[in-house]
């Protein structure tokens, strides 16, 4: 079933929100083609208040101690859906354009559970389902502005077998599949992840490699009661604890075959509050430096390790997601990875932070037009199919004109 025809030209609204939890990411887009890069036409990042984001946090950080009940979780979700409903309003507003002229919306919302298992094989056995919970109800967010909404992408995935995520990697074949015979694209989020595109053999690989931001974001608000550590500065200023490092690294996921994801469940409070206990007596700065190395020693093990590549100038690694902002971060990282080139996918006139917002934008057109999201395989799912759930805004007569 498809609402647009393929192929035409359609202008939509993509919504990220992602494990950092720092804002709201909505990109306005034109897209033709699912094999041609969307047009970015404008980005913004609406900020969380500080109470929201600490709720949203503290929610998911919670989910798996059960102590979270399932009216605070059925509110926010509601709650969710409106305030990401009234930002692309203002949003579109800004854009000079009325909420009419916009064709669909593709969101993502915000992650609250996610729990695949590969041993679910759709029996009847509860304990190991796999599941995943994205909070910002599509239809609240479609009665909102009025218009055509898809969400809850991830669970299309869940249910064909799938790791659930991460979902980003055929976008990035779309734009970045012909930069070089051999690219790695790296998203620096709460969580990082890699997309391996071999251009000779077609071959494309994708899966979460750990933590990016979320243990150091995570430190810092529990030894300072601050967001980040702006541009890495305590961390530049403190050392690598290389029995620390080697004990944080030392957890289960990171010894995982592909495909696999991960998140708060994983890298979250629990691993914050590890680290902290097990480095006790380490200077503030010396642990962050340390959440630091985590995060690229895994990246160049996951690359060495599991792809089994060589780091070599032949190797391109493109860098997009808030960890760019970090000065010191992407240092590292290229000290790391080196003699392979790391760039920012900025350096290449691609919005590094917009993204992912522009890649959900570009799943909601795969779905608006009825098409498949080509990614069996990478995310372990068994078959392609249509991904997102379709929430109707204002149905205009063409709308019901399904194909």
């Amino acid at each position: 079933m498809a609402i647009h025809q393929k192929n035409k030209t359609l202008v939509g609204v993509g919504l990220m929100s992602g494990t950092s939890v720092d804002s709201l990411d909505i990109a306005l887009t034109k897209i033709t083609s699912s094999t041609e890069r969307p047009q970015l036409i404008n980005y913004k990042e609406f900020p969380y208040k500080k109470n929201l984001r600490k709720k949203l946090i503290s929610f998911a950080d919670n989910s798996h101690l059960k102590q979270v009940s399932i009216d605070e979780i059925s509110r926010l979700n509601s709650y969710l859906g409106f305030y990401y409903g009234e930002c692309i309003n203002n949003f579109i507003k800004e854009c000079g354009l009325e909420n009419k002229e916009v064709d669909f919306i593709g969101s993502h919302g915000q992650t609250f559970s996610h729990t695949p298992n590969k041993e679910f094989n759709n029996a009847h056995e509860f304990e190991k389902t796999s599941a995943t919970l994205q909070l910002g109800d599509g239809d609240c967010i479609a009665k909102t502005t009025g218009i055509t909404t898809i969400s809850d992408f991830r669970m299309a995935d869940i249910a064909l077998g799938g790791e659930g995520a991460p979902l980003a990697p055929v976008c990035h074949k779309v734009f970045f599949g012909k930069i070089s015979p051999k690219t790695i694209v790296v998203n620096l989020g709460g969580i990082a992840n890699i997309t391996y595109i071999d251009n000779d053999s077609n071959e494309l690989i994708a899966f979460d490699t750990g933590p990016a931001n979320m243990v150091m974001d995570g430190l810092m608000q529990q030894l300072m009661g601050k967001g980040f550590d702006k541009n890495g500065e305590m961390a530049e200023k403190g050392r690598c604890n290389q029995k620390l490092l080697n004990e944080m690294l030392k957890h289960s996921y990171f010894e995982k075959s592909y495909p696999k994801s991960c998140g708060r469940l994983e890298f979250g409070e629990v691993f914050v509050k590890d680290m902290i206990l097990k480095g006790e007596g380490l200077s503030d700065n010396d642990l962050l430096r340390t959440a630091l190395e985590v995060t690229v020693v895994s990246l160049k093990n996951s690359i060495v390790d599991l792809l089994t590549l060589p780091l070599n100038s032949e190797l391109t690694c493109i860098v997009m997601g808030g960890g760019v902002k970090n000065s010191f971060f992407m240092k590292c990282l290229a000290d790391t990875l080196s003699p392979a080139q790391v760039k920012s996918s900025d350096e290449m006139g691609i919005n590094s932070s917009a993204f992912e917002a522009v890649c959900f934008s570009w799943l909601g057109y795969l779905a608006i037009t009825g098409q498949s999201y080509p990614g069996k395989g990478f995310t372990g799912a068994k078959n392609e199919g249509v991904y997102g759930k379709i929430s109707f805004g204002r149905v205009k007569s063409e709308e019901c004109k399904v194909s």
